[in-house]
């Protein structure tokens, strides 16, 4: 019985993969400093409220982890976004500027209103 050979796999991007974690971490304690500002300022008594809950703790930990989830993701999917790919002649997410766009008139078939017909 004969035995087939696969062909090896390429691993994933390391840099790739370590980009991804290191601009997520990133996002996270931007996230998290972000919690502590509002905690620390106490802005609108929100860090009177936590202070004084017996439950503290644990809205601290849900309002912190709420902010760092998404200043994470926010952070990381930005630094994919703004990647260059192969087979883009751009610069990594920036659009071309060599466009111009002009406005072009259009008139409704409907008849403008008196307020309207004041501005034209």
């Amino acid at each position: 019985m004969a035995r087939s050979i696969l062909p090896p796999t390429k691993p994933p991007h390391r840099a790739m993969v370590r980009m991804v974690l290191t601009q997520a971490a990133l996002g996270a304690a931007l996230g998290l400093a972000f919690a502590l500002a509002l905690l620390l300022l106490d802005v609108h008594g929100l860090g009177g409220l936590i202070r004084s809950s017996e439950t503290g703790p644990l809205a601290f930990l849900l309002l912190a982890g709420g902010f760092m989830v998404t200043g994470g993701s926010v952070v990381a999917g930005t630094a994919i976004m703004m990647l260059k790919s192969d087979d883009d002649d751009r610069d990594g997410g920036h659009f071309e500027r060599d466009r111009v766009l002009v406005p072009i008139p259009v008139r409704t078939g409907r008849p403008s209103s008196p307020v309207q017909r004041r501005f034209d």
